[in-house]
């Protein structure tokens, strides 16, 4: 029997380099396991490895940058914003620094950026357009007549019949 056969005691610290684990719990020896990394093919380059470090990223830093944000527009642009700082990590997830927040923070600042600048055109084509209808004869707000109408109802239904009807003649027959 070799010396790697024997149940193992120990179990290695984790995040260390050693890729093989120790299978201390389980009582089985380290060679019934296959190396994962290797069947798996999960390294850094790879789609998995990717996905992987992305979520990683996403996982630590989402708080940070959320605040970074919500510090600069409202929070109902802050989950827009963030998606698009992220959007942009994972397509620049192989360029990323080794400290990835500055970075982060740099993106969130151009997304707000261009959030604002969207905001303002948004405005501008509503002020366009309010100024195109008011030379129109669109009714802009029907609240008014709504209102004068209810109150023409109520006044009705507090009349007799008989006064009812003349003003009934009176409408259709005008």
């Amino acid at each position: 029997m070799r010396s790697d056969d024997h149940w193992l005691c120990r179990c290695p610290a984790q995040g260390s380099d050693n890729l093989r684990a120790d299978y201390r719990l389980l009582g089985v020896a380290r060679r019934s396991y296959p190396d994962a990394y290797k069947v798996m093919n999960v390294t850094g380059d790879s789609p998995d490895g990717r996905a992987r470090q992305f979520t990683e990223l996403f996982g630590i830093y989402y708080g940070p940058v959320l605040a970074y944000v919500r510090r600069r527009v409202g929070a109902d642009l802050a989950q827009d914003v963030v998606a698009e700082t992220f959007l942009a990590t994972w397509r620049n997830i192989d360029d990323l620094p080794p400290q990835p927040l500055p970075w982060l923070y740099r993106t969130a600042h151009f997304a707000v950026a261009n959030q604002r600048r969207a905001l303002a055109r948004r405005g501008r084509l509503d002020d366009r357009a309010r100024l195109l209808l008011a030379g129109s004869d669109i009714t802009h707000d029907h609240s008014d007549l709504v209102a004068a109408d209810m109150e023409l109802a109520a006044a009705f239904r507090t009349l007799s019949e008989s006064d009812k009807e003349v003003l009934r003649l009176a409408a259709w027959e005008a």
